[in-house]
C-alpha cells in the first residue's frame, strides 16, 4: 500500500483561487469567460533546480501543491497574479498532485 501524504500537503495549505477559462465562439466573435474557484494549496517559488528544460526560467514560477488535480491552461492567482499551469506531475496515488505554474504575461486572465 502506498503511502498517504496528503496530510503533510494540508500543513501547508493556504487559500489561493484557481481560475478555469473557457473560450467560445457565438455568432463569430470569441467570448470568453473566467471562472474562478477558491482552493487550499501549498505554494513555493519554483526554484531554477526544480524547473523543466520547457519553462521560462526568466518568469516567475511557482510549485503548486494540492489534493486534486489540475489541468494544463488553468491559472492560479496568488497574490493577486495570475500563474498559468504548464507542467503537471500525478501524485494522486500518495494523495496530492503537484504543477508548476508560470507568470500569466497575457491580458485574457
Amino acid at each position: 500500500m502506498l503511502p498517504n501524504v496528503a496530510n503533510v500537503v494540508k500543513q501547508f495549505e493556504q487559500s489561493v483561487i484557481l481560475r478555469v477559462v473557457t473560450r467560445t465562439i457565438v455568432d463569430g466573435i470569441v467570448q470568453v469567460v473566467n471562472v474562478d474557484i477558491d482552493i487550499l494549496a501549498s505554494i513555493q517559488v519554483a526554484t531554477p533546480e526544480v524547473l523543466a528544460e520547457n519553462l521560462d526560467r526568466s518568469a516567475a514560477n511557482l510549485k503548486v501543491h494540492a489534493r486534486f488535480a489540475f489541468e494544463i491552461g488553468q491559472y492560479v492567482v496568488y497574490k493577486n497574479d495570475s500563474y498559468k499551469v504548464v507542467k503537471l506531475s500525478n501524485w494522486i496515488d500518495y494523495g496530492y498532485t503537484r504543477c508548476f505554474a508560470s507568470r500569466n504575461k497575457g491580458t485574457d486572465v
